[in-house]
């Protein structure tokens, strides 16, 4: 199930373009092969940030036994690697060094660990009374080549080109490490496999990733002139339900303002928040489906929450 679409940004700069472009693709055929199934989740695009640390996610997959981040990478002519695992390309006939797309991704499994790990209690519950926690959580890497791409490969096999392909082929080995799990999960004498991402706990992490995503946003001088709040793009606490601690929730308008329903146990909790700055109570700006919190003294927004949509 596609949770999170790609975001149409202005990219300016062939390489910009380019880049974007095999996200396109790479998205294109995760909805074709997973639009439909509840069992994966698919968030494109998504961009978290950590005082001042960051991390750009191309493709992140959420399925019942962990985590597949898949680096999309613009190749027009060709990339080769060596025994050594590093990466070089074709440019206008020149072969030139380049970072290994591979470490790439596995920086960003780290940082989604680390990020995640602080909120486990919240995201994750107990599984026959053990408690799951995300540094044990398999992620697994995948870097896509675009599909007019050549990849020229070393003679000898290096374990970490495994998932190393066409983004043609990324959809068949994103089926493969999930059967892996899912065999070895059936082949154990215990109900729980290796390790079990359940459903509520899937929706749990993509609502939470989605709500602390952070994109880079650019603006002409005229927007900026336009534009006299200052808005940030990400929510300092995730909303949960007064009731049963639920993250599941939507924000809705009654009779007394806005405030969160639960889909868990249905129950209403009031948006009341304070300006950590000046005290004074926020006030609820709806933009389709984000909800953001203003302090008009001190001229400032964030985001609050955003509704999904089902698919």
């Amino acid at each position: 199930m596609i949770v999170k679409d790609i975001e149409e940004i202005k990219a300016t700069g062939k390489f910009a373009q380019a880049g974007l472009a095999a996200e396109k693709q790479m998205a294109f055929y995760l909805k074709r092969a997973f639009g439909d199934e509840p069992k994966v989740l698919v968030l494109n695009s998504i961009r978290l940030q950590m005082g001042e640390d960051a991390t750009q996610i191309d493709h992140l997959l959420l399925h019942e036994f962990g985590v597949i981040i898949i680096e999309s990478k613009s190749v027009t002519s060709q990339v080769t690697i060596n025994e050594h695992g590093e990466w070089s390309r074709l440019f206008d006939g020149v072969s030139k060094g380049m970072p290994s797309p591979v470490l790439q991704a596995k920086r960003q499994a780290e940082f989604l660990s680390r990020f995640l790990e602080p909120h486990t209690e919240v995201l994750l519950k107990k599984l026959l009374g053990i408690q799951m926690t995300f540094d044990k959580m398999p992620i697994h890497v995948i870097v896509a080549i675009s599909d007019s791409g050549i990849i020229n490969r070393p003679k000898s096999n290096l374990d970490e080109l495994e998932y190393v392909c066409k983004a043609d082929r990324a959809v068949e080995r994103i089926r493969e490490i999930i059967d892996w799990y899912r065999k070895k999960n059936s082949a154990l004498s215990l109900s729980m496999g290796p390790y079990i991402l359940g459903k509520s706990a899937r929706e749990r992490v993509a609502q939470f990733i989605i709500f602390n995503h952070t994109p880079v946003k650019s603006s002409t001088p005229s927007e900026a002139v336009n534009k006299a709040k200052t808005e940030t793009s990400a929510s300092k606490s995730l909303p949960i339900c007064k009731h049963c601690n639920g993250t599941k929730v939507e924000v809705l308008y009654g009779k007394f303002g806005y405030y969160l329903k639960c889909s868990d146990c249905g129950g209403n909790t009031a948006i009341r928040e304070n300006c950590s700055a000046c005290g004074k109570q926020l006030r609820v700006r709806k933009e389709k489906e984000r909800f953001f919190l203003e302090c008009s003294d001190c001229d400032t927004s964030s985001l609050f929450h955003k509704n999904t949509t089902q698919s």
